[in-house]
C-alpha cells in the first residue's frame, strides 16, 4: 500500500527512466504546433501498455512484457509501475515477411498475407495447400508446408534472440513468471501456445477488457489514450527540483 501518512526513518524506492533525443522531442513538439496541438508531456509506451494491460497484482510480484513489432521486439521486466529492465531485439513481424518474400519470391503484400493466414502447431499434409491476397487483390495459392516452414524458421529465429534475453533478466524474475504478448507483429492463430512453448513460459496475450477489442496493432495506442495511465507521476529532469523532491517530503511530513 502507498506510504501516505506513515512516518519511517528509511524509505525505499526505485525509478524508472527513459532517455529520448531532444532533436525528436523538438521535432515532435513542431509537428504538433503547426496542427495547433500542444503536448503535456512524454509517456513511454511500455509502462503505459503495462499500467493498461496488466492488473497491478500481478505487476507487483514481477511480470514480463513482450511487445512484438514489424521491425523490433521489447523485451521487459515490469515490477509495480516501473520498468525494472528493458532490452530491444531489432527484429519482428517483418522478418517473416521478408523470409517468406525471398523464399516463394512474391511481393510484400502477398507475404503479408500468408503470414496472417499462418497457424501456429497445425500440421499440413504433403499436397495441402494455403492461400494469400496479393497487392492486386487476387488470391494465390502455395504449398502449405512450404509457407509454413518459412514462417516458423523465422519466427524461431526472432525467439531465440528473446530466449537470450530473457536469461539477462534472470536475476529479476522466477521461472514461473509469466509473459505478456502484445504487437502485431506475430499476432497470428496459435501464438500463445508456440511462444509459450519456445520461451519456456507462460505467454498471455493482453485483453483491454473492453466488449469490442482493437486489433493488436492498436495496442500501444490504446495503453496511451488511457487517462488511468497520466495519473502517475512522470518527472521531467528540467524539473527534478521542483516535482520530485517536493513529492518524496510530502510523504514524510504528511
Amino acid at each position: 500500500s502507498p506510504p501516505i501518512g506513515l512516518r519511517t526513518a528509511r524509505l525505499t524506492a526505485c525509478f524508472s527512466f527513459l532517455f529520448a533525443r531532444k532533436r525528436f522531442l523538438d521535432d515532435i513538439r513542431k509537428i504538433f504546433g503547426d496542427l495547433h496541438i500542444g503536448i503535456d508531456g512524454f509517456l513511454s509506451e511500455i509502462q503505459a501498455q503495462a499500467l493498461h494491460y496488466i492488473p497491478g497484482k500481478v505487476r507487483d510480484a514481477s511480470v514480463l512484457l513482450l511487445d512484438i513489432g514489424y521491425h523490433h521486439t521489447d523485451v521487459s521486466v515490469i515490477f509495480g509501475d516501473g520498468i525494472m529492465a528493458h532490452r530491444t531485439i531489432f527484429g519482428g513481424g517483418y522478418d517473416i515477411v521478408d523470409e517468406l518474400k525471398n523464399v516463394l519470391r512474391i511481393d510484400e503484400a502477398l507475404a503479408e498475407s500468408l503470414k496472417r493466414m499462418h497457424i501456429f502447431g497445425i500440421g499440413n499434409e504433403y499436397d495441402d495447400r494455403v492461400y494469400g491476397k496479393g497487392s492486386d487483390g487476387k488470391m494465390v495459392s502455395f504449398e502449405a508446408r512450404l509457407v509454413s516452414r518459412s514462417v516458423e524458421e523465422s519466427a524461431g529465429r526472432l525467439c531465440a534472440q528473446i530466449r537470450e534475453v530473457l536469461k539477462e533478466f534472470s536475476g529479476y524474475v522466477f521461472k514461473n513468471t509469466p509473459i505478456y504478448l502484445t504487437g502485431g507483429g506475430i499476432a497470428m492463430h496459435g501464438a500463445e501456445t508456440y511462444l509459450s512453448a519456445q520461451l519456456g513460459r507462460e505467454v498471455r496475450m493482453v485483453r483491454d477488457g473492453r466488449q469490442k477489442t482493437l486489433p493488436p496493432v492498436y495496442n500501444s495506442a490504446a495503453a496511451l489514450l488511457d487517462n488511468r495511465v497520466l495519473t502517475g507521476d512522470h518527472v521531467d529532469r528540467e524539473n527534478v527540483s521542483n516535482s520530485l523532491i517536493h513529492r518524496v517530503r510530502n510523504i514524510f511530513s504528511s
